[in-house]
């Protein structure tokens, strides 16, 4: 049985993402995520990958890269993007 003390340590959750990014955004990529995580691809964009937390801010997070992101993997997170942008574009549509 763990303690609340052990449990309070423990690392926090966390996703770990494969994401597509276009050369664009580029000058976010450096700044948010390490050297380590970060391909470039032969068509400029960016392959990262990265454990992040779950939560609600997560999507806020990715949605604030606009059309210049992807998520690639997992395909949770892939599907759920796809609902929410699916949910911006019918309000447009009106």
């Amino acid at each position: 049985m763990t303690s609340s003390a052990e449990e309070s340590v423990k690392e926090p959750q966390r996703i770990p993402l494969v994401l597509k990014i276009d050369q664009a955004g580029a000058y976010r990529i450096v700044d948010e995520f390490k050297e380590e995580d970060i391909l470039k691809l032969e068509d400029g964009s960016f392959r990262v990958t990265s454990d992040i937390p779950p939560g609600e801010w997560l999507y806020h997070y990715l949605l604030s890269f606009g059309d210049l992101l992807e998520v690639i993997e997992p395909a949770s997170v892939r599907l759920e993007m796809k609902n929410r942008t699916a949910r911006m574009a019918e309000k447009y549509l009106r």
